[in-house]
């Protein structure tokens, strides 16, 4: 693993997680937020990214692992400091994941543009395909939705099972948070087409107890809504950790 790290001198350090096939100066934007904020930064490669090693990725579920080893080797520096984890997309997924059993160095976290179900984040990346589909007459008259659902479990039982060891229905962001008592923030663009902005809607709404706050960002399409209206993001971001 690999990763980088700006130090302000703070007792507080945001980990800032990037994104499926991402590379990371895909959230620098976000990073030097939380930087001219006067955090500490530490901006991990993601496993199979970048500058990491590894050979595949798993959508957040050895990736988790990964996050909860760098917050460990942050406290086994400076025992007594507080973390806030930031992710973008699969990085959002991860972050989440990592806390269903919250570390108790991490005081909150930040998630922009996360599925809430492996299962249905597959289903909606091959229904991009699909939804073409209805043009072709002999395609057409396929039941696609049970297609999909079928070739996710191929993918299962053939790949995920046997060469990475977990079964992919039981990665749930949704249930993790469900189950977290952390401070959560919920970040979406109301245009995102990859992962819809349900998932917001979801996660916001079955986030267990604990300050939960969300931000939906009109005209923003996939982790693009601090680009689309910086400032109302940056504004979200400090009154979250203000009331938090």
């Amino acid at each position: 693993m690999a990763g980088t790290y700006i130090d302000n001198n703070s007792d507080e350090t945001v980990i800032v997680h990037n994104g499926y096939r991402a590379p990371s100066n895909s959230v620098y934007a976000q990073a030097k937020l939380f930087s001219d904020l006067g955090y500490n930064i530490l901006l991990p490669d993601t496993r199979s990214h970048n500058r990491s090693e590894g050979s595949y990725i798993t959508f957040g579920y050895y990736e988790k692992q990964d996050l909860n080893k760098w917050i460990n080797q942050e406290v086994s520096l400076k025992p007594h400091q507080e973390i806030i984890l930031f992710g973008a997309s699969m990085g959002a997924a991860t972050t989440m994941l990592s806390q269903e059993t919250p570390h108790k160095n991490v005081k909150a976290y930040i998630e922009d543009s996360g599925y809430y179900s492996l299962e249905q984040q597959l289903k909606d990346t091959l229904h991009l395909l699909t939804q073409y589909f209805e043009y072709i007459p002999l395609l057409d008259e396929m039941d696609w939705n049970n297609e999909e659902n079928r070739l996710i479990h191929i993918l299962n039982e053939r790949q995920v099972k046997p060469i990475l060891g977990f079964d992919l229905y039981q990665v749930s962001p949704l249930n993790s948070v469900a189950k977290s008592t952390l401070p959560k923030l919920f970040i979406h663009g109301d245009a995102d087409w990859f992962i819809p902005p349900i998932s917001l809607e979801l996660l916001y709404k079955n986030a267990g107890k604990g300050y939960k706050d969300y931000l939906l960002v009109q005209g923003a399409e996939h982790v693009g809504a601090y680009n689309v209206q910086p400032v109302i993001y940056k504004n979200k971001i400090t009154s979250f950790f203000k009331k938090m």
